[in-house]
């Protein structure tokens, strides 16, 4: 029970943590809180944050988790919708750890347990402190935190218990690790919400951030000492000690229930005398903490009960009320709201009902390589039309009683959050430090069945409102890997405007270098959703002229029956809004929907480019926003081992083949190293393979 090191589990994917009452008999739990007092025990900060879990996926990408059945998620766009509330922190915090740990080596990384053999190994669970959007306790005006608890698995194992040697103090490591990685800043957008219920209007800010990274933070009371043996005092003559003492002693009958609620009161009144007289170590000397406010979310300590067994139990004095007396009023308002979409909608207007809440689970098993948005809605409305015959006559027809009905419940929801938000700010000094935390999220809300309102204008079938809702109200989002493309399948407010009649084109970005047969088949699933494909190449010159690879690219389209619809281009512009303006005309642009395809090094960076304004304030684009598709690198590199293995062979597979490893094959020169290169090219004609390779051999 006097051990040093500290192991920490909090929230999120990393569960439940016990109050010391849950888990300790009553004579556990007295000695327990004399021993913290007595100054016996070192616990560990608990923070007040959000949790996440960190590491690495399989391709040496860095990943997160949210809980413990998902897919580890790379950005985060995969798995939160930007009306999410915590969207800002999640955004800036991900890409401060990526900044921070892609400057590691790989023997580093081994080093920490993040990677086995080069492949995932460990999480870290972690904390996520963001000032822009804080919780309850204040840290810093100029700082953010990344806060390390402990290790755990990947997700194979469902994050359980750690692959890391027994004799490693895992403490240690985290606090090494933490250090290694410094302090880092980055640029993201921070999403900001203006207005009132009816007319809101959301913002994205680029703003800087900076970020500390901070290993499990001991805290020991040797310097409050004699404070806590005053506090100790006073705590022996309060009525809880008293009657606790007593119950243990045989001088009083209690039942269980009154044993019960006795620890529960003795526990809360020493966590308020503890955490009175203690302040977070991350707490800058500056953060004036207000009378009657706490100053650190809770300490946790490792407690040993009579049957030998280890339990993590967290003292939070005041920090738990104050954090329910802070949303109080939401709880019973906003959910009611949501409640009666998921509820009374979905039954009286869907026919589907007890159906009250709309996860990624819910339509995860709906899911198949060739699914769109629609299709998933309308297996997921067909399963339920089994049990809910109303259903079978509303799919996919033009429903004016069902758009009255969604607009009037939209209507009304919109009405109720006014009311809700009127009385917010006629009374502030209920929501205390909370308060601009409640107004946003009242204003998400409203957001969101404004955003609603506004895509049920168009005449949708049944099946279209029905994804609009989900959209609007329940944010569902699944990312998927497929044939090297990762799709997030979530219904963006741009998708929902759609008109049917849109042209959908693919824009295909690349330095083809030289290109290859993946590339024919990327193009060739990138047809499969649009009618149209602009493929652009880069002008930069390393390998092959910019005219000898379109050549060579339309030839293979020729060959291939799509040169009616790829056109291939030179990238005149690293701006993306101009290229299309230079290939089509403003009629065209107006009546096309564009999914862009990129590197994730990429993505925001045209994310940017479509948003920006010029300083005269006019948008660059005008038009509708495009989706961005992320191509996934195949960050594979053949070793010389696997390379003498694979000349033997009659054609590279097209999982594995990329432009690097064709000019390895030039660079080889074998006549084995010249068949394999011709062999894996997409073309039939090899006197046009034997052209690429000679134009490489000069240039390689």
């Amino acid at each position: 029970m006097g051990s040093n090191r500290q192991l920490l589990l909090q929230g999120g994917v990393a569960g439940h943590l016990s109050y010391p009452h849950e888990v300790l008999s009553p004579e556990e739990l007295l000695t327990f809180i004399e021993k913290v007092f007595q100054g016996e025990l070192v616990g560990t900060e608990k923070v007040d944050g959000i949790n996440i879990f960190v590491g690495f996926d399989n391709n040496k990408q860095v990943s997160f988790a949210r809980n413990k059945t998902e897919e580890p998620f790379i950005n985060v766009i995969e798995k939160f919708s930007e009306t999410h509330p915590q969207y800002s922190a999640f955004l800036a915090a991900t890409e401060a750890i990526k900044k921070a740990i892609v400057a590691l080596t790989d023997e580093e990384l081994e080093a920490f347990t993040l990677l086995r053999d080069n492949k995932s190994n460990n999480f870290i669970n972690a904390e996520i402190l963001y000032g822009e959007v804080p919780n309850i306790i204040p840290y810093s005006k100029i700082k953010n935190f990344i806060v390390f608890h402990n290790f755990k698995g990947r997700k194979e194992t469902g994050y359980g218990d750690p692959i890391i040697d027994s004799e490693i103090d895992q403490n240690k490591l985290l606090n090494k690790f933490a250090s290694r990685l410094g302090l880092v800043e980055v640029e993201t957008d921070v999403i900001s919400y203006f207005g009132e219920p009816g007319n809101v209007s959301k913002q994205a800010e680029k703003k800087t951030s900076k970020w500390d990274f901070k290993g499990p933070i001991n805290i020991s009371f040797t310097d409050i000492k004699t404070q806590l043996d005053k506090l100790l005092q006073e705590l022996k003559s309060d009525e809880a000690y008293v009657a606790l003492h007593n119950a243990i002693e045989g001088k009083v009958t209690l039942d269980d229930e009154q044993k019960r609620e006795i620890m529960k009161r003795f526990v809360e009144l020493s966590g308020r005398k503890i955490l009175s007289v203690v302040k977070s170590a991350l707490t800058d000397p500056d953060i004036n903490i207000p009378t009657g406010h706490p100053g650190i979310e809770g300490i946790v300590f490792r407690a040993k009960t009579d049957d030998l067994n280890d339990h993590l139990v967290k003292i939070t004095g005041d920090f738990a009320h104050l954090n329910q007396e802070m949303w109080e009023y939401l709880r019973e308002t906003i959910p009611t709201i949501s409640k009666k979409f998921t509820g009374t909608v979905l039954g009286e207007v869907f026919g589907v009902k007890n159906l009250l809440t709309l996860t990624d689970a819910s339509f995860r098993k709906y899911i198949s390589e060739s699914d769109n948005k629609l299709s998933i809605a309308r297996k997921f409305l067909v399963d339920r039309s089994n049990k809910y015959k109303r259903l079978q006559h509303l799919l996919d027809q033009p429903d004016i009683n069902v758009y009255n009905a969604l607009t009037n419940y939209t209507n009304s929801a919109i009405k109720d959050l006014a009311t809700v938000f009127e009385f917010v700010m006629n009374n502030p000094k209920k929501f205390k430090q909370k308060l601009d935390d409640v107004k946003r999220a009242i204003l998400i809300s409203a957001y969101q069945f404004q955003k609603l309102n506004e895509l049920l204008s168009q005449e949708d079938t049944v099946t279209e409102m029905f994804v609009k809702m989900l959209h609007s109200l329940f944010p569902i989002k699944f990312a998927r890997r497929k044939d090297g493309l990762v799709e997030v399948l979530s219904v963006l407010e741009s998708d929902l405007s759609k008109s049917v009649d849109k042209k959908r084109v693919g824009i295909f970005i690349g330095k083809f270098d030289p290109p290859h047969v993946g590339h024919m088949q990327l193009i060739k699933e990138m047809l499969d959703e649009n009618e149209k494909i602009l493929v652009f190449i880069s002008a930069v010159k390393k390998f092959l002229p910019v005219q000898a690879k379109i050549k060579i690219l339309q030839r293979f389209l020729k060959e291939t029956g799509m040169a009616n619809k790829v056109s291939v281009n030179q990238m005149q512009t690293g701006f993306m809004p101009d290229l299309i303006k230079q290939n089509m005309t403003e009629d065209e642009i107006q009546n096309s929907l564009f999914t862009i395809y990129i590197g994730t090094d990429r993505v925001s960076q045209y994310e940017r480019q479509f948003r920006n304004t010029g300083k005269d304030g006019v948008a660059y684009w005008k038009f509708e926003q495009p989706t961005i598709r992320t191509i996934e690198r195949d960050t594979h590199t053949v070793n010389d081992d696997e390379f003498d293995n694979l000349l033997s062979m009659t054609r590279i597979a097209i999982k594995t083949i990329s432009s690097t490893l064709l000019r390895k094959l030039v660079r080889h020169g074998t006549e084995d190293a010249k068949r394999l290169f011709i062999n894996s090219q997409p073309t039939h004609d090899r006197n046009l393979a034997l052209y690429i390779w000679n134009q490489l051999k000069k240039e390689v």
